[in-house]
C-alpha cells in the first residue's frame, strides 16, 4: 500500500527534504510513495529566495558556499548523493548552457560571477529552480510528486484519513506532514488591534509606515516579505519620517 507526505513550504527547506526522501526511498520505503509540495510561492526557490524581487537584494553566503546536496564531507544518516553546488551549476552554465534564457540581468550576473561573489537571490532562484527540476526528474520508481501553488489554511480528519486543506477548498490527503515554511513574524502581542494586514498576510502601510490604526506605525518583517537587514533599516527609516512628520504637522 502506497503513502502519502505532504510538505507545507516548499521553498530550501521542502526541496531539501524532498531530495533526501527520495535519496532514502528505494531503501526504507519501496511501496509507491506521494509527496505534495505545498507553497503560494515558486517551487524549489519559495518566498525568500523567489525571482520576482529586487535585483538589491543579495545572499549573505559566497557563491562557492552554498549547495543543495550532500557529500563526502556529510555526516547522516541516509545515502550521499552529490550534486552541483551553486559555483559548480554556475560555471556550468555558463560553459555549457545558455545563460541568456535566464534573461538580460541574471545572464550578465552569471558571466560576471566568481566563487568569492555574493550572488542575488534572483540569481540563487535559478539554481534551486534546478535542483528541483533535476531531484523531480530523478525520483526512484514508484515514487511521485504533485506540486501545489497555493496555501494551506488548516488540517482535518475524515475519521482515520488525515486533511490538509488547502485556499481552494481542496483537499490533501496524507499521512505524514512536514511544515517547512520559513519563519513567521511574531506579532501575537498586538493582536488585539486588529491591524489590517495585506494579501500576503504581512501589515498593511502607506509609504510612511502608518498602519490602519492612527498613531501606530510598523516596519522589518511584520511589513516587508524579505527579511533582510536592509529592507529592515529601510522600513523602519520610512516609519520614522511618518512618526516626526505626524507629530510636528499635529
Amino acid at each position: 500500500m502506497g503513502s502519502t507526505i505532504a510538505i507545507v513550504g516548499a521553498g530550501p527547506r521542502g526541496a531539501g527534504l524532498l531530495e533526501r526522501l527520495a535519496a532514502s526511498a528505494p531503501e526504507l520505503h519501496p511501496e509507491p510513495l506521494t509527496v505534495h509540495l505545498i507553497d503560494p510561492y515558486p517551487a524549489g526557490a519559495g518566498r525568500i529566495w523567489r525571482h520576482d524581487q529586487s535585483s538589491l537584494l543579495a545572499m549573505n553566503s559566497m557563491a562557492a558556499d552554498v549547495t543543495m546536496y550532500t557529500d563526502e564531507s556529510v555526516v547522516c544518516a541516509g545515502p550521499v548523493r552529490p550534486g552541483p553546488s551553486f559555483w559548480d551549476w554556475a560555471r556550468h552554465e555558463r560553459e555549457h548552457g545558455d545563460p541568456d534564457a535566464l534573461g538580460p540581468e541574471l545572464a550578465t550576473e552569471l558571466r560576471a560571477v566568481t566563487a568569492s561573489t555574493f550572488p542575488s537571490r534572483r540569481l540563487q532562484s535559478a539554481y534551486l529552480d534546478r535542483v528541483l527540476r533535476d531531484v523531480i526528474a530523478g525520483l526512484p520508481r514508484g515514487m511521485r510528486v504533485q506540486l501545489h501553488r497555493t496555501v494551506a489554511t488548516g488540517l482535518a480528519e475524515d475519521g482515520a484519513t488525515q486533511l490538509v486543506t488547502l485556499a481552494d477548498g481542496s483537499e490533501v490527503a496524507r499521512d505524514v506532514l512536514f511544515i517547512a515554511a520559513p519563519v513567521t513574524p511574531r506579532d501575537a502581542s498586538f493582536a488585539h488591534l486588529s491591524l489590517e494586514r495585506n494579501e500576503a498576510g504581512l501589515l498593511a502601510v502607506d509609504a510612511f509606515g502608518r498602519t490602519s490604526v492612527e498613531a501606530i506605525y510598523a516596519a522589518g518583517d511584520l511589513v516587508s516579505a524579505a527579511p533582510a537587514v536592509v529592507q529592515a533599516l529601510a522600513t523602519g527609516q520610512r516609519a520614522a519620517v511618518g512618526v516626526t512628520f505626524d507629530l510636528t504637522a499635529g
